[in-house]
């Protein structure tokens, strides 16, 4: 393979992607809460979203702020 040792095991990178979906997940639940979302655990609210990385054109090609090409992959709108 192209990239050899450099990439962990597949489990190691699967269980470490996880990890990293259920934090953003667990954090955006409790901010979303904090400000007064009683549905947070089920349905997040879209400024949350945004604060947290969500994909807006605007902000991604108005401001620069490129990282939310990655942070966006690892939001969820809710739990279902």
């Amino acid at each position: 393979a192209l990239v050899g040792g450099l990439v962990p095991s597949k489990r190691f990178t699967t269980a470490m992607v996880l990890l990293v979906n259920l934090g953003f997940y667990a954090a955006t639940v409790a901010y979303s809460s904090s400000v007064g979302n009683p549905r947070a655990l089920i349905d997040l609210d879209g400024r949350t979203l945004l604060l947290f990385g969500a994909k807006e054109p605007r902000l991604i090609f108005g401001d620069g702020e490129w990282w939310r090409l990655v942070t966006a992959g690892f939001l969820h709108g809710g739990l279902v």
